[in-house]
């Protein structure tokens, strides 16, 4: 397993890269919906609410949102709901034309892209649906979120000062709005349709990577990341098997951020696989985790390496990802870390 550092680690959706299917709300989704509603709320950081409302109230502001069409999208990563994005209509006739959008993800699910793609595929719904003014308010201290709403066309209009307080702590919030002008919104690729130049800027496209390019893109990547996330806090984690004279063997190379722990790299030499040495680097790997408090622990994997033994170690697939050719499958799998005697 190798994922690569530089442009190929942060620029796909760090701390590692994700495929979310993005579908409009249905029945079926309900339960789910409401589990990730109750895990983001019970962060009791980002939503007004800090757990779900009941089951029944919850089902019936869904219903109610299935049967007018309204715009919510929820994301699927397998059959497993991990976000959702709404731009539920405002009542009045003066304000028809306008849409307030709420937007969630588990933690897990975060730093992939999904929330953007989630974002870029309601505010396209809500557009064709009339929408000219979209609103949303954010925590003020919320810089990631801030970022990505900034990005895709968002301003700030006002502060809303102790609009938050949880716990006796108050928190400032954001009010933010898209405004479109009737029929914008549709914009298409500029290269999609064979064009090469629009308002002044040539696009161009390649088979390779040129150096210079390249390395233009992964820096100003790696500080637009540095500016809208705490990259700070990501610490690098390996564990190593050496034998008696010093000789490498065998390791597990990856990283920790918060509560979860990616595993990158995972390598035995073959004159010493099938002796348990990947799982007593992997096993070790995770004991470091948890005890920097990580309670998540996800990797990559093609189904040519080692799905199996993650699946033994406790490991669940939560995508598969087909279409490499020869069959070959590509999974993420994920492992929920005990608090204690988890060795």
């Amino acid at each position: 397993m190798r994922t690569r550092r530089g442009a190929g680690a942060l620029a796909t959706y760090a701390p590692g890269p994700m495929t979310a299917t993005i579908v409009p709300l249905a029945e079926r989704y309900f339960a789910g919906l409401r589990r990730a509603l109750d895990v983001v709320a019970r962060e009791r950081r980002y939503l007004a609410f800090t757990a779900a409302p009941p089951e029944d109230a919850a089902y019936a502001f869904y219903r109610d949102i299935v049967e007018h069409d309204h715009c919510h999208l929820v994301a699927l990563v397998g059959d497993e709901v991990v976000g959702w994005c709404d731009v539920l209509p405002v009542r009045g006739e003066a304000r028809a034309h306008a849409g307030v959008l709420g937007i969630g993800l588990v933690p897990w699910a975060r730093h992939r892209g999904i929330g953007r793609a989630l974002m870029q595929a309601a505010l396209q719904k809500a557009q064709a649906k009339g929408f000219t003014r979209i609103e949303l308010t954010v925590r003020a201290d919320n810089d990631v979120a801030r970022a990505l709403y900034a990005r895709l066309g968002f301003v700030v209009e006002g502060l809303h000062r102790r609009a938050f307080v949880v716990d006796g702590v108050p928190a400032d919030s954001l009010a933010m709005a898209l405004v479109v002008a009737p029929g914008q919104g549709d914009d298409a690729d500029p290269a999609g349709a064979g064009s090469t130049r629009t308002a002044g800027i040539a696009y161009s496209v390649h088979d390779d990577v040129p150096d210079e390019q390249g390395r233009l893109v992964d820096t100003g990547l790696g500080v637009a990341n540095e500016a809208a996330a705490p990259l700070h806090e990501v610490r690098p984690l390996a564990c190593f098997a050496r034998l008696p004279a010093g000789e490498t063997v065998g390791g597990a190379v990856g990283r920790t951020w918060g509560e979860c722990a990616e595993v990158q790299q995972l390598w035995v030499a073959p004159e010493h696989r099938r002796r348990g040495l990947a799982t007593r680097l992997l096993r070790a790997f995770e004991h470091r985790a948890r005890q920097r408090g990580c309670r998540i622990v996800y990797l990559e994997t093609f189904s040519f390496q080692a799905p199996a033994l993650y699946r033994a170690l406790g490991y669940a697939v939560r995508l598969e990802l087909r279409g490499y050719g020869e069959g070959i499958v590509k999974y993420t799998m994920v492992r929920e870390l005990e608090s204690s005697g988890d060795r």
